[in-house]
């Protein structure tokens, strides 16, 4: 457009609305672009998400829970031999959003792939997470190897079976293995709880993890010598005194000192380790 166009008054108006008009397609042509490269974006994260679980060392511990497949199992019978025939594993599946809460009076098998991301890490002792105290039976498989050989015995604990069953002594349920090269290699586990919770699994270096519950541990020894401290003092009271509120002072420190070890573990872990 020449300048004396520009100059008249309609000039100037048909060069705005070109402009706008410029912009718009510009505009619209945008979404078709995005809409293009959106299923490519979805293609890769599919493929990102059914990747094997790259297993490095991280302080605070490494997500596995967008590797977790998972199905129910109505039956409430499958083994594990059953499970990893081709009709059972072509059930397993991506959860569309997180298990938080609705797995009540199930029990769901969960499969995860996973390998070393640095074959020099052949000699460490990974341990595998389910951030729960409450879960009724755990009992987890492999890892298996690609011609299915298994590596390891099962493991089977939960609330229903003694503490000494815990691979590593947790309140949590862990479960502690090794991989002995980079290949890929599935590990199986199946839960049965009726409470709720998320299956927030993770994978740790058993030295971080430890030293992760340090603090805990700490406070844990600080409260239960607060608690021992009162009950002799109040056993002394009881002694010198001879009342008989001193012995419910008594009875009061005793009934909270078993509470907290048994919400913590505790009293299972070290004086009835073996009991159900």
């Amino acid at each position: 457009m020449s300048v004396a166009e520009l100059r008249h008054p309609w000039g100037a108006v048909r060069a705005l609305l070109a402009v706008l008009a410029l912009a718009l397609s510009g505009f619209l042509a945008f979404p078709s672009s995005a809409a293009v490269a959106q299923p490519d974006q979805v293609q890769a994260q599919a493929q990102a998400q059914r990747a094997p679980l790259q297993l490095t060392r991280q302080p605070q511990g490494l997500s596995a829970v967008s590797r977790l497949q998972f199905f129910e199992d109505t039956t409430r019978a499958l083994t594990i031999e059953q499970v990893r025939t081709p009709e059972q594993e072509a059930r397993f599946g991506y959860p569309n959003d997180p298990l938080v809460g609705k797995e009540s009076d199930r029990v769901l098998w969960f499969k995860v792939q996973m390998q070393l991301a640095d074959p020099a890490e052949a000699t460490r002792e990974w341990l595998m997470l389910v951030p729960t105290v409450s879960t009724h039976e755990l009992r987890v498989y492999g890892p298996y190897d690609a011609q299915g050989r298994a590596l390891a015995a099962p493991v089977v604990t939960g609330m229903r079976h003694p503490w000494s069953t815990r691979p590593a002594a947790s309140e949590q349920m862990a479960w502690r293995f090794k991989l002995p090269d980079a290949q890929p290699y599935t590990v199986y586990f199946r839960v049965e709880s009726t409470f709720a919770r998320i299956y927030d699994v993770s994978v740790w270096d058993l030295g971080d993890y430890l030293q992760s519950t340090q603090d805990k541990r700490m406070y844990d020894g600080v409260t239960y010598g607060l608690l021992l401290g009162l009950m002799v003092y109040g056993l002394v009271l009881l002694l010198v005194f001879g009342e008989g509120l001193y012995a419910f002072y008594l009875l009061t420190c005793v009934c909270g000192l078993l509470a907290l070890g048994s919400f913590n573990g505790h009293v299972l872990r070290y004086p009835f380790a073996n009991w159900p």
